[in-house]
């Protein structure tokens, strides 16, 4: 078993002991949640993601989940998208965007949902393209509910502007 030397050689690093690091506001816990999550063991690190995603500190850990967009692993490239998405993590935008060419179906998906979070007008062009000529009902559904998010948010954003100041 993987032990984390950080804090003690004799325990296994374990889902459950990733989630208490999620506990801890302390620079330690935090150290080894960037370690745990660059272990070879893809289940381990998608739980040090989740739990980076969730930690009040974690966007100090944000080079380890923007590294993780780039994983080979499909579960925890997901994962790092979910936590961009949560963060709305704009630095995240050109890796994200690279996701939507993705073998994958379920990591272009949910690339796909990830950019509605990070959102930037360019990106009408690409989302639209995979609308209107992807293979996958699920791929342009997703596209779709993007493009339903982004307007009405967008509507939002205009409609406030012009609302008067009381």
């Amino acid at each position: 078993m993987t032990r984390i030397p950080f804090f003690d050689t004799h325990s296994p690093i374990t889902h459950e002991a990733i989630c208490k690091l999620g506990l801890e506001e302390d620079a330690g816990a935090l150290n080894a949640l960037a370690e745990a999550a660059t272990l070879k063991d893809e289940f381990i690190q998608r739980t040090a993601m989740e739990t980076i995603g969730r930690h009040p500190q974690g966007r100090e850990l944000r080079a380890v989940i923007l590294n993780a967009l780039r994983d080979p692993s499909e579960y925890l490239v997901r994962t790092a998208c979910e936590v961009v998405a949560q963060w709305e993590l704009n630095e995240a935008h050109e890796f994200v965007v690279a996701l939507l060419e993705n073998p994958f179906k379920a990591t272009r998906q949910t690339a796909i949902n990830t950019l509605g979070s990070i959102w930037i007008d360019a990106d009408f062009p690409l989302i639209f393209r995979i609308y209107t000529s992807a293979s996958e009902v699920d791929i342009r559904r997703e596209a779709a509910w993007v493009f339903t998010a982004t307007s009405f948010a967008a509507a939002q954003l205009r409609a406030d502007a012009h609302a008067p100041i009381a």
